[in-house]
């Protein structure tokens, strides 16, 4: 196969011609990293519910350790590990998008224990990363920036859309698992707390979080959730996300 590059526009010459945008080189030159996130689609049995537990400083130990008496599929995030000396429940699975958060963190998630045995969804949004030998419970997925033309993937095996929110990825993941009933614990979507963002000891806290389009993005989530019989509950103890209808965690 012959690949010429013309400004914008790729054509890859073989039995057909095929025309991708430079931004999608990646998911044609390699889709290995495909093949190993296939096994996840539709691993949810029947009425089986899932948690999203994101790093909002309502996250309560307590709700943690429920989950995990009650043995419901979880979903965790970014530095969220740095609670896990406090508990001993554990995420089933685990998600990191954004190259900062990469480029922060890979050290910690290589050498850390905690992490052996989480599979773990880690974005290309930075490809040195993944041109180093990982864990094999480490999974890339191949992650794509559109503030302006927010989309909900269906299959996340192929594209994940960033919604400018950690929290968004683990939803499309949570979807393509075939979850009909996702739950979001710790996702307090405010950040104008200055005291305390997170449920972890932070050194300094920055305010920098784009209300606007993460706002757009968990509308998007709600719509095509709706559409396909999905439904998003929001679990988490206060916090100002009304996006998505809310429930009680000690009643569920």
């Amino acid at each position: 196969m012959k690949i010429n590059l013309n400004k914008e526009i790729l054509e890859l010459k073989g039995d057909n011609n095929i025309e991708i945008s430079v931004d999608d080189l990646g998911t044609w030159v390699d889709r290995g990293w495909k093949n190993r996130l296939e096994k996840y689609h539709n691993v949810a049995k029947e009425n089986e519910k899932i948690f999203i537990v994101a790093t909002g400083p309502s996250l309560q130990i307590k709700d943690l350790e429920k989950l995990k008496e009650k043995g419901i599929k979880t979903i965790g995030m970014n530095w969220l590990f740095k609670i896990f000396d406090k508990t001993e429940w554990r995420p089933d699975y685990y998600v990191i998008s954004d190259q900062a958060m990469i480029f922060e963190i890979m050290k910690e998630l290589e050498n850390n224990k905690n992490f052996w045995g989480i599979d773990t969804f880690i974005s290309d949004a930075w490809m040195q990363f993944w041109q180093e030998e990982h864990s094999q419970n480490f999974y890339e997925y191949h992650i794509k920036y559109d503030r302006y033309n927010m989309k909900f993937s269906d299959d996340f095996a192929n594209d994940v859309y960033s919604g400018m929110t950690v929290v968004y990825v683990c939803m499309q993941l949570a979807v393509y698992m075939g979850y009909q009933e996702i739950y979001l614990l710790g996702c307090d979507f405010d950040y104008n707390n200055v005291e305390k963002q997170h449920c972890y000891q932070e050194k300094k806290v920055i305010n920098d979080f784009d209300y606007e389009s993460v706002s757009e993005a968990y509308r998007v989530a709600e719509s095509y959730c709706t559409s396909h019989g999905i439904k998003i509950y929001n679990a988490t103890r206060g916090g100002k996300l009304e996006i998505f209808n809310r429930v009680d965690f000690d009643r569920i």
